[in-house]
């Protein structure tokens, strides 16, 4: 199975203010930006940079996926999420937190629902610490507020 790309008009899915609080400093509103696959494909991701700006000022990605099949089964949902992830229920379908582990240590947010997979990556480098489960939860709520039925 895999995950398509270019799903919605935008993966811009939370305000540059809503990925500040998320994040722990001012970050602009989000740009769609367009990603070229190793597959040759090209996906699309919004990414969010700090106020102050700057080439380094990359600090937030959203990136918004839908089963090639159409719909998320319970064995894609099972699949969300790595080892150690940790799973905050009544969010979605399913909502996890990414463990910080090396080499890449980013704070990562996954929610599903029955179609869509949000995908929300911090650059650890550029914010004060990882967020709070509280934060992750409220940003989740926010997303699923503006995703498609």
């Amino acid at each position: 199975m895999t995950w398509r790309d270019n799903v919605l008009p935008s993966d811009c899915l939370l305000t540059g203010k809503q990925m500040s609080v998320l994040a722990g400093v001012e970050l602009d509103d989000g740009r769609d930006t367009d990603i070229k696959n190793t597959d040759g494909t090209t996906g699309r991701s919004c990414k969010y940079y700090a106020t102050a700006g700057g080439v380094l000022s990359f600090t937030a990605n959203i990136k918004v996926q839908a089963p090639s099949t159409g719909v998320i089964t319970k064995e894609l949902l099972a699949g969300i999420g790595e080892p150690g992830a940790t799973e905050v229920p009544g969010i979605g379908r399913r909502m996890v937190i990414e463990p910080l582990t090396p080499p890449s240590g980013f704070p990562v947010m996954r929610v599903a629902t029955d179609k869509y997979l949000a995908n929300v990556v911090l650059v650890i480098g550029n914010i004060p610490g990882p967020p709070d489960v509280a934060a992750w939860t409220r940003a989740a709520s926010e997303i699923l507020k503006v995703l498609p039925a």
